[in-house]
């Protein structure tokens, strides 16, 4: 593709692909390069890859019905469910993009990174909403603004709890709805966040939120209004949540360009 320029890759666990995604926009955005190919990639279905969250029980129980095993937010959840897949995603500056009459899904209009240091794996409520609203800070955002919130949501019990707490203290008004896509695909790991990126970028372009499947019974400690069916509305701004094993952690908020 006779393709120029920086080429690295980024490590941060489960938020390896919207913090590849948050690093191209940083490019563009300083005038380093004018596009840039940024996302993720996992092969995570081996014995050796998944013998450390299986043992701390992260991992999903099979029921009888595998299709059924990623349950997000559900009083039944018992673990996240590995997948493996590959996504990237075409960045440039909107002149760029204009210049050349590309179809523009979506504006990044806002991003936050941290690390939360409470505790090696399990995820902080204050440091989730703390995260969450320094990316809507940047995108001049209040979370009333925001159409849905694409969850990291794998389906553990303490990280969609606290997950979930965190969304319910974000909005003053109406609860913003919530969507689980890792219910559909399973947890991509490090390509998960751009996989996330994507459907949020072709939510506001389609003018449709995801549904999240195999939400039975809500949690009742996950106080949150999940979208369960394929609901058409208008879309104009989404935040993209991805909470990473060991604390590295990223948030994204995609808006209508």
């Amino acid at each position: 593709l006779k393709i120029s320029g920086p080429c690295f890759a980024n490590d941060a666990a489960c938020s390896s692909g919207s913090s590849a995604v948050i690093q191209a926009v940083r490019m563009i955005r300083s005038g380093e390069v004018t596009c840039c190919i940024a996302g993720g990639s996992e092969a995570a279905i081996s014995p050796a890859r998944i013998r450390l969250p299986h043992s701390l029980g992260l991992v999903a129980d099979c029921l009888d019905d595998p299709a059924k095993s990623c349950r997000p937010f559900d009083l039944a959840r018992n673990g996240f469910v590995p997948a493996e897949g590959s996504i990237f995603l075409f960045l440039e500056s909107k002149a760029s993009a204009q210049n050349r009459g590309a179809r523009i899904y979506a504006e990044i209009s806002g991003y936050s990174e941290g690390i939360f240091t409470d505790h090696p794996t399990d995820l902080s409520r204050k440091f989730a909403k703390e995260l969450m609203m320094r990316a809507l800070k940047m995108s001049s955002l209040q979370a009333d603004s925001i159409s849905w919130i694409n969850a990291h949501a794998a389906g553990t019990m303490q990280g969609d709890r606290e997950e979930a707490t965190a969304i319910s203290k974000l909005s003053v008004n109406t609860p913003t709805l919530v969507s689980a896509p890792k219910s559909v695909t399973g947890h991509l790991m490090a390509a998960a966040g751009a996989m996330e990126c994507a459907l949020s970028a072709l939510s506001i372009h389609e003018s449709a939120i995801p549904a999240t499947i195999n939400l039975d019974s809500i949690d009742p400690a996950c106080p949150i209004n999940c979208v369960t069916t394929t609901t058409q509305a208008k879309v104009e701004n989404v935040l993209s949540n991805s909470f990473g094993f060991g604390g590295t952690s990223s948030c994204t908020v995609l808006s209508k360009p």
